[in-house]
Formats: structure tokens, C-alpha cells, sequence
């Protein structure tokens, strides 16, 4: 509240004279000579920097001076006992009371009006690592709840419950806060729920003005959670905020004391307690390491197991061959047997014989029973042998359902539903419509549905950017919308399920669809297709084309959806969780984005096949069927083939055509043929290989930076013999999406110059951010060249550098970003040249300032790798483009 300057410091004055009296009243009822005087003592001073507070409008301090005066009343009616635990209770609440008036400033000239404003910086070394995280946990699912509450609020008959719930979490956060000494974060919980009370009271109305201050402070409050309490940039908002609230308070409209800020959508600035599961992630991931180092191991002694039974089934066999010997010669020499009638006979005509010759056939009796007997032991030691290989099976069996138990509930532990995301996914749609001026509302079905923790953090990204597009993009202005006959507000659906091992997300909105024509103009403006083949293209291919890297249809770049970049990073980064996104528009009906993701990215049980004699895995969440056919059941249609497979016709490819490697398919061997039936939500192919091997669970492993954009790869993994099998992307193994990509992609009539290797010069005073960004740009392939300030730069220039885009900061000394790059757009031979801002400077003054002296893209830090890349190659485009045009 604005008062006369003086009269605000004579209540500095003043305040500050009571707090070292209640200091000292405190101090001395630790042995107190007269305990009811003190206690009333007191109490008269609380009560009157309550009032003092209340008057110039600093509610904050008069709302603790209350709780003490209210406190000290149950004590002197003898309602509350007294104790050394009151007596600190009373002493925190001084002292923060203390803090309060210490972080306090008086803003505005002498002689004029002036207003309180506060410091809510936390002092980081007084806070306690272990209490922060249990803190932050907690906060996040009260704010969880809250932000559930508030949808509740919409569509309830009787708010007073509700709000009742939401007033609940909302104090919970603000005493927990001022426990740990976040202290920003009790100050604004402590108004919010100031504003509660009143309404739950009645002594205020809930009106969609208060409605929209508390969503406001409840994203606040979300901010600074995520940012671990610390104010960051969000100080003139928070200070903006409690002008509105003391308009409010006082009854006056809040557009009149201040307008309303936006809160934006922002990545968390510290992500340390994203981190946290209760115990540390990285403590879980390294059981979940271990966990797929079972399945390794188990691979291992399946493989020792299996040839161990293979040399067993050898013995067994030489046994069978030993047997027939023995036999073979008890049969033939059995006329030399005692005991038999050829015996006898022998014996009577033994002197025909010599002594030594008897006595060799007596040897031969002898050597044919010991022969015998080996061969009973070698059968009774294969008949345990093979006992040996029943319980080993038994014993593998049962490891492997421990091993899968226990990787399916450390897996549990990972799992988060998608309802975590949800106050994150409305705020996002609230805060685009209301920057755009339209009305949208967001529905989210399937919210139990649970994702990996991991992918769930990396999915959020591009389910914003498919939101702000919806808005943005897709749904239409009020007016439009009224005279469709349309309703007012747009609908976003995002519904989510499980369809086998898999998570399907669908993102639905009533909007005007895809612009076709607009596709078009856009190939035909890139140079990517002329006006007749752009016209050639069906609706299935203009939908694809707005996942190639680099391809947008905006005319202008916004911050809202995209910043000038297409669908591509959406694309890219569904993938990079070995997922797919399809997208389908009715014109005037909306769009529907599907988004195929799996349910975990550690383990992965997957389908082993042999192709042109390499072993490649395919991930069985995408493999509908496996199956040995007739080759009479392929056919040539127009130089496609064709297999008719269980009463349906599908498109068949052999798998190495699908990745690209004509040159290694196999010659077709007998009258069979090994097929994988893979399918891709309503949507079936075959693919043709040379063997079906097996199916097993297996530890997929990400490839390098040198792999990672290889067309149909989605990993790796290593078996049990040490050989690296390579895990392919089912989504990628369409021929048809295929070819009609390199249609769309294929060179121009027109021979193409050679691609040449980017020269990016980066500037940038911090010399972390020189090698965070020059690594990036080295690793992708182009020549990073460093500067460390404008003139710095300059120099580089002057030496002969000739950059394809330029990346800088805006602060920087001797010469800042504006400066410099106003300096380069008065020079001929740099006035081209894409320009590129990255700062921490989010606001409208910054970015104006920019667009003002030329420069080409702004982003914010921090920003996504992929972000940047993108934004590299659009602005290096677009120059062509316009180089051509010219």
C-alpha cells in the first residue's frame, strides 16, 4: 500500500522500537520474576505492532504479531498451558517477524508516496540439504493437489469445501517453508492463504478476479519450488503480486493496483529434487544397471548350459555306440563264454589248444564284462548328467522369474502417472490462450497411466510444444469459433492408455485442422518441391513432411509455439525414447497427434532375427506376429510387393531394404520364408528376413553421438558371448513412410552445391558457456570460432572470419550484444549474416530491443540442445532462401 513516505517511516520507527522489547520480555520470562507481568507486557506490544502493521498495510508482520497476541491470550486465560516449548514457539515467531522487517525496503522519493517492499532472497548456507528435499517432495504434492482443487473449483456448486482443501495444503506449504527458511515461498503461501480465509469466510467473494490471483500465485508457488525457493527473476512478479493482493484485501479491483502478470511455463532453474524418488535416483538407476547385468549373466549361463547339454547328448550318444559294441561282441564271442554248450564243447576238445592260446580267449571274456560294466557306469553317469541339466532348467526358470519380479517392482519404483504432469500441462494451455487472447481448456483422461520417471521428464517438453501449438495454431480466435458455431472455448483432449507394452498418448483439439495449402507454399518456399509436385502430394504426405528437421509453416517467429522451429524437435525427441508420433487433421475439425512410447527404456524384451547374415533385435512392443510362410503367398503389384497373411493383404519389404541396404538382401532359399508382421497402431506391415532366432528380455543400451541419427536405430545390446546386436526402431522400418520421405527429400534436378561445414562464431564473456556451446556445435559437426566480448569479436572478423550465423549474450564488457549486433547489421558484408541471442533476458524490453537492432532468433536460457541446433539451421535456411530469392 502507497502511503506518504514520512509516514512510513515513522512505522519503521516505531516497529523497530517494539521488536528488542518482546526480544527482551522473552529473555526474561526464561526466569521470570513475575510471570504475569512479563506475559502482559508482552502481549501490549504485540498488540500494538499488530495494529501499527495493520494500519500502513503491512499485513505480513501484523498477521504474526497476531498469532503471538492470540497465543499469549489462551496462555493468560489459563486456556493454554505455559512452558519452556512456548516460550520458543513465541521466540521463532519473533523471529521471524525480525527477518521480515530486516529484509524490508522504503521505495519512492522523499516527499512523495512510497511503498514497503521485501527482500525474499534465501541464504542458501543456512538451509539444511536433507530438510530442503523432504520439503520440496511434500510441497509438490500439496501443489499437486491444489492445482487438482482448483479444476474442481470450475464446475462446484459449493465452493467453501474446496477451498477449505485447497486452504489446507496452502497453509501446510507455508509453515513447512518457514521451517526450512525458504522463505519467499512462506511469504507468498502466507498471502495466498490470507485471501483464502477471507473467502472461505464470506467476508470476501469468490469472484473469477480472485480466481485468477490464486492461480497466479499458485503457479508462483510452483516456480519457485522447482527452483528450490530461490526468486530469481520472479522478484518483480512476487512484488507485483502482493500489490495485487493488498488491492484485493482492501476490496479494490486488482487491474486498478496492477495488471495481471503472466507466469510463465519455464524449465526448472535447479532439477536437483527432480532427482529424488525417496531415495536418490542414481542410487536407483544403479540397481536398475545391476538388475539388467542379471539378465546379462543369465544369458551367459544359458549359453554355458546349452553347451553343456549339447556335449551331454554327445556322450549320450557314445553310449548308445558303446552299448552296440559290447553287445556286438558278447554275441560273436559267446562260443568262448563258460558255462554255455559251445563252452562245453570247447572244453572237451581244449586239447586241441595249447595253453597260451586258452588263455587269450579267457582274457577276451574278461575284457568284454569289464567293457559291459563301463558301459552300465557311463549310462548311470549319463542318466545323472541329465538330472543335472532338469534341475539347472529348473533353476534358470526360476531365476528368471525372481529376476523379472524384481525388475518389474524396481521398475514400479520409476513409474509415475501422468497426473503428475497435469498442473503443469493446464498452466501451459491457460498461460498460451491468455497470451493469445482466446479460450481454451484442456482434458486430461487416463491421468493413472504411468510412464518410466525418466521419460515422463523428457516426454513433458514436447507435449508442451504440441499444446502451445494447439492453441496457437489450431484452435481459433472467440469470434471465429461463434461464427462456426463452434463453442467459445477450444477443447484439448489428451487422453492416455496402455496398449500392450506400450503407452499410446492422443492429443486432440477442435481447431481448425492442418492448413494443406499452407504445407504446400511452405515446400514451394524452401525450394524443397515445386508448385506442381507440392500440388502432386497427398494429405498423408503433407502431414509427414511436418516432421523433417528444419520444416515450419510460421511466416513470423514467436516465443509461443515453436520460436520459428517446426514439429521436427517434437519428432526428435519422442524417437529418443524409442517412440513414434503420427499426427491426423480434418480441415475446420481439429488435429490428432498420437504419441507410442514405452513403458520403460531399461529393459526391453525384444524379437532376435538374421538378415543378409547380421543378428538384429526388433523390440516385440511393435511385433504383432512371427511366422514361417509360403512364398506363394507374395505377390507383385506395380513393383511393390504384397503378402496375403491371414485374410489380409499387407506391404512386405525385406529388412535390410527398410534400413537402406539394398546391396545386402539374401538370395530366397526353399519353399518357406521367414516374416515379422510389425504394427504400428492401426496400421500392419511385413517385414522379410532370413531366420525368426529367438525372443529374450535384454539391457538396451543408447548409441553414440555418432549413431544416434542412423536411420532404424534405436540401440544396443551386448549377449551373453559378447557380440553387439543392434536394437532397431520399429517406426523406422516402414518402406512406405520410407519412400515417401525421400520422394519429398530427394535431390533436385538442378545439381545442389556440395554441403559445407557451418562456421559458428560464439560470444559469450563466460567462458563455461563458450565450451558448453562449442562442444555442442563441434559435435554436431560444424567449426565453432570463441569470442569473449563485441569487440572481441570484431576482431575476429576483421582477422578474416566468415561466420554462417553468430550466437551471443547480451551482457558482456566493452561491448554488449545490442551493441554489437547493431554494429554488424551497418556493415554490407555482415548485414546477412543470422544472428542468434542467448540470454537469461526473458522480458518484452529485451526482446524488442533485439528485434530492433536486427537480431534474427532470441532464446532464453536455458534451452534444449536440439532448440538451439534447430534454430541454427532455420536461420541459416531462411538466408539461402533469401540469397536466392535475390
Amino acid at each position: 500500500m502507497a502511503h506518504n513516505r514520512e509516514v512510513l517511516e515513522g512505522f519503521l520507527e516505531e516497529a523497530l522500537g517494539y521488536l528488542p522489547a518482546m526480544r527482551q520480555e522473552l529473555e526474561a520470562l526464561e526466569h521470570p520474576a513475575d510471570l504475569e507481568a512479563n506475559q502482559m507486557e508482552l502481549h501490549r506490544l504485540a498488540h500494538s505492532l499488530r495494529g501499527a502493521s495493520n494500519v500502513v498495510g503491512f499485513t505480513e508482520a501484523g498477521m504474526m504479531a497476531q498469532n503471538m497476541e492470540e497465543f499469549l491470550d489462551q496462555v493468560i486465560v489459563g486456556e493454554s498451558p505455559w512452558d519452556e516449548e512456548s516460550r520458543q514457539l513465541l521466540l521463532e515467531c519473533l523471529g521471524q517477524i525480525e527477518t521480515t522487517f530486516c529484509n524490508m525496503t522504503l521505495d519512492g522519493p522523499a516527499g512523495e508516496t512510497a511503498e514497503l517492499t521485501f527482500d525474499f532472497q534465501d541464504d542458501d548456507a543456512d538451509l539444511s540439504p536433507e530438510m530442503v528435499e523432504v520439503f520440496l517432495e511434500e510441497a509438490q504434492e500439496h501443489l499437486d493437489n491444489t492445482g487438482r482443487r482448483f479444476r474442481e473449483l470450475e464446475t462446484a456448486s459449493d465452493v467453501k469445501p474446496v477451498l477449505l482443501e485447497i486452504r489446507r495444503s496452502v497453509h501446510t506449504v507455508k509453515g513447512a517453508a518457514g521451517m526450512v527458511g525458504l522463505m519467499a515461498i512462506n511469504k507468498v503461501a502466507h498471502r495466498m492463504e490470507d485471501l483464502l480465509d477471507h473467502l472461505y469466510e464470506g467476508t470476501l467473494v469468490y469472484t473469477p478476479q480472485a480466481a485468477k490471483l490464486l492461480m497466479l500465485t499458485h503457479d508462483i508457488l510452483i516456480d519457485l519450488v522447482a527452483a528450490r525457493g530461490a526468486v530469481g527473476n520472479k522478484r518483480p512478479a512476487i512484488e507485483q503480486l502482493f500489490t495485487m493482493y493488498g488491492a484485493v484485501l482492501r476490496g479494490e479491483s486488482i487491474e486498478a493496483a496492477a495488471p495481471m502478470p503472466l507466469a510463465e511455463v519455464e524449465e526448472p532453474e535447479a532439477a536437483d529434487s527432480a532427482k529424488f524418488v525417496r531415495v536418490p535416483m542414481e542410487r536407483l538407476d544403479g540397481l536398475v544397471r545391476l538388475v539388467g547385468q542379471l539378465f546379462v549373466n543369465r544369458s551367459v549361463f544359458e549359453r554355458h548350459l546349452a553347451n553343456y547339454s549339447k556335449e551331454v547328448d554327445e556322450l549320450v550318444l557314445s553310449l548308445e555306440r558303446l552299448k552296440r559294441l559290447t553287445h556286438q561282441l558278447d554275441t560273436e564271442h559267446a562260443i568262448f563264454s563258460p558255462g554255455t554248450t559251445a563252452g562245453l564243447a570247447a572244453t572237451a576238445d581244449r586239447a586241441e589248444f595249447d595253453a597260451l592260446e586258452f588263455d587269450r580267449y579267457t582274457k577276451l571274456h574278461l575284457l568284454s564284462r569289464d567293457l559291459s560294466e563301463t558301459a552300465n557306469d557311463v549310462a548311470s553317469v549319463g542318466t545323472q548328467l541329465r538330472s543335472l541339466i532338469n534341475g539347472f532348467d529348473s533353476y534358470i526358470g526360476r531365476q528368471g522369474r525372481l529376476t523379472t519380479e524384481a525388475q518389474d517392482k524396481l521398475m514400479r519404483l520409476r513409474m509415475v502417472p501422468l497426473a503428475n504432469m497435469s498442473n503443469r500441462l493446464h498452466r501451459t494451455v491457460r498461460v498460451t490462450a491468455q497470451k493469445r487472447g482466446k479460450a481454451a481448456d484442456l482434458v486430461v483422461n487416463g491421468g493413472l497411466t504411468e510412464l518410466d520417471k525418466t521419460v515422463m521428464e523428457q516426454l513433458a517438453g514436447p507435449l508442451e510444444h504440441l499444446l502451445r501449438n494447439a492453441v496457437d495454431h489450431g484452435i481459433e480466435d472467440r469470434e471465429t469459433r461463434l461464427g462456426l458455431g463452434k463453442p467459445e472455448a477450444g477443447r484439448i483432449e489428451l487422453d492416455a492408455c496402455y496398449e500392450g507394452t506400450q503407452v499410446v498418448i492422443r492429443l486432440r483439439d477442435d481447431g481448425r485442422g492442418f492448413d494443406l495449402d499452407r504445407i504446400r507454399k511452405a515446400l514451394v518456399r524452401d525450394g524443397l518441391a515445386t508448385e506442381e509436385e507440392a500440388a502432386e502430394l497427398a494429405a498423408e504426405q503433407l502431414h509427414q513432411f511436418l516432421f523433417v528437421q528444419g520444416f515450419s509453416t510460421a511466416d513470423e517467429v514467436t516465443d509461443i509455439s515453436g520460436r520459428g522451429v517446426g514439429l521436427d524437435i517434437v519428432n526428435s525427441s519422442v524417437e529418443s525414447l524409442k517412440g513414434t508420433l503420427s499426427a491426423d487433421s480434418v480441415a475446420g475439425k481439429g488435429t490428432t497427434f498420437s504419441i507410442r512410447l514405452p513403458m520403460t527404456l531399461a529393459i526391453t524384451k525384444v524379437l532376435f532375427v538374421e538378415a543378409a547374415q547380421q543378428q538384429f533385435g526388433i523390440p516385440l512392443a511393435g511385433v504383432a506376429k512371427s511366422a514361417r510362410v509360403d512364398r506363394a503367398l507374395f505377390e507383385k503389384v506395380e513393383q511393390k510387393t504384397f503378402l496375403n497373411f491371414e485374410g489380409h493383404k499387407l506391404a512386405a519389404w525385406h529388412l535390410t531394404e527398410s534400413l537402406g541396404l539394398r546391396e545386402l538382401q539374401s538370395v530366397p532359399e526353399g519353399k518357406r520364408q521367414a516374416v515379422v508382421v510389425i504394427q504400428l497402431g492401426n496400421k500392419e506391415f511385413a517385414l522379410i528376413v532370413d531366420k525368426i532366432l529367438d525372443a529374450r528380455e535384454v539391457m538396451v543400451k543408447p548409441l553414440g553421438s555418432l549413431l544416434k541419427q542412423v536411420h532404424g536405430m534405436a540401440g544396443a545390446t551386448i549377449l551373453g558371448d559378447g557380440s553387439v546386436v543392434l536394437i532397431l526402431n520399429p517406426a523406422d522400418l516402414d518402406g512406405a513412410r520410407a519412400e515417401s520421405r525421400f520422394k519429398l527429400l530427394r535431390p533436385r534436378k538442378v545439381a545442389a552445391p556440395a554441403r559445407r561445414t557451418l562456421e559458428v562464431l560464439i560470444v559469450d564473456d563466460s567462458l563455461s558457456v563458450r565450451r558448453v556451446i562449442s562442444n555442442l556445435i563441434k559435435s554436431t559437426g560444424w567449426n565453432p570460432v570463441l569470442a569473449k566480448d563485441g569487440v572481441d569479436a570484431l576482431e575476429k572478423l576483421q582477422q578474416g572470419v566468415k561466420p554462417d550465423v553468430i550466437l551471443m549474450d547480451v551482457e558482456m564488457p566493452r561491448m554488449d550484444g545490442f551493441e554489437l549486433a547493431a554494429t554488424l547489421r551497418s556493415r554490407p558484408e555482415f548485414d546477412s549474416v543470422p544472428i542468434i541471442m542467448l540470454t537469461s533476458r526473458s522480458g518484452d524490453k529485451h526482446r524488442n530491443k533485439a528485434s530492433t537492432v536486427g537480431v534474427n532468433e532470441y532464446l532464453v536460457k536455458p534451452y534444449q540442445d536440439e532448440v538451439l541446433l534447430n534454430t541454427v539451421r532455420t536461420a541459416v535456411a531462411r538466408m539461402k532462401q533469401q540469397e536466392r530469392v535475390a
